[in-house]
C-alpha cells in the first residue's frame, strides 16, 4: 500500500459500527472477536480504536502501532467527527 495511503480501520462495539459502515470506513471490527489482534497485527492502517478495545488488546498496543498508526476514540458521551479523529491522529486533514 502506498505510504500516504492508509485503510482506516474501526474497533469498537457492534451497536457502534454501523455508523462507520455507512461513512465508508473500510474495514469495522467488533471488539469482542476472538481473532481481533490476529485480524489487526501486521497491517499497516489507521486504527480508530475504542478505550474497550484497547483494554482488551493489552500489551499488544505496542506491537500494533510498529506498523499502524492507533487512536483511541472518544469515549461514550464524547463526540467527535471521524475526520476531527483523523486530523488529530495523522496531523492533516483529509480532503474527499
Amino acid at each position: 500500500m502506498d505510504k500516504l495511503r492508509k485503510e482506516v480501520i474501526v474497533v469498537s462495539k457492534e451497536e457502534e459500527l454501523s455508523g462507520f459502515r455507512l461513512a465508508g470506513v473500510s474495514e469495522v471490527i467488533d471488539y469482542r472477536d476472538d481473532g481481533l489482534v490476529e485480524r489487526l497485527m501486521g497491517k499497516e492502517a489507521i486504527i480508530l480504536i475504542s478505550h474497550e478495545a484497547l483494554e482488551k488488546i493489552g500489551g499488544k498496543v505496542a506491537q500494533l502501532r510498529e506498523k499502524s498508526i492507533v487512536q483511541e476514540m472518544p469515549g461514550e458521551g464524547e463526540y467527535t467527527r471521524l475526520n476531527e479523529i483523523i486530523k488529530n491522529t495523522v496531523g492533516f486533514e483529509l480532503k474527499s
